[in-house]
């Protein structure tokens, strides 16, 4: 949260902002991600007249679990955010393409779009490391660390006839 209560009626007014906390992602909505330590926002907060804009960047260890193997790992994301807070609903939820998120008070709780630009920022497959091969389907070995001694011919059942079919033209 930030304590806004100084600057929010002096307009041209500026306040330098650094948080070091450790928000629960699942609190706001993200189940993705944890935080393996605290997030760390360094910015400021200025106040436009009508709006409070508040830019930074914002810096975390998130830990994750791997796609392929199920192992946790820690991933490190930086972004730089742009975020506008009023005291009152405007006629418009946007500037530009800037959403205007509403408060009240003299606190802000900026936690909310901290943890969207993380979010924005995991990979579509999220890998421990780009060369992780998974783990054996039938013993669940994991493949990086060693090589599997199952036999990999195992063909299901239900499949089986296929393999008395030939192709035209095939020797066999």
């Amino acid at each position: 949260m930030l304590n806004i209560g100084k600057i929010k009626v002096v307009p041209g007014a500026q306040m330098p902002v650094e948080l070091c906390r450790e928000p629960d992602p699942v609190v706001y909505g993200y189940k993705d991600f944890r935080l393996a330590a605290p997030l760390v926002f360094c910015g400021e907060v200025e106040n436009q007249g009508d709006l409070l804009k508040v830019q930074g960047r914002v810096t975390a260890q998130l830990l994750l679990v791997c796609d392929r193997c199920g192992q946790g790992f820690v991933l490190p994301r930086a972004a730089d955010i742009e975020e506008y807070y009023s005291p009152r609903q405007p006629d418009i939820e946007t500037l530009g393409e800037q959403e205007i998120h509403f408060f009240s008070g003299d606190t802000i709780d900026i936690f909310p779009e901290l943890l969207a630009q993380l979010y924005l920022l995991l990979p579509m497959k999220i890998l421990c490391h780009p060369n992780c091969q998974g783990l054996c389907q039938n013993c669940g070995r994991l493949l990086t660390e060693s090589a599997c001694t199952c036999q990999e011919d195992s063909i299901d059942p239900r499949w089986e006839k296929l393999q008395e079919l030939s192709l035209k033209g095939n020797s066999e």
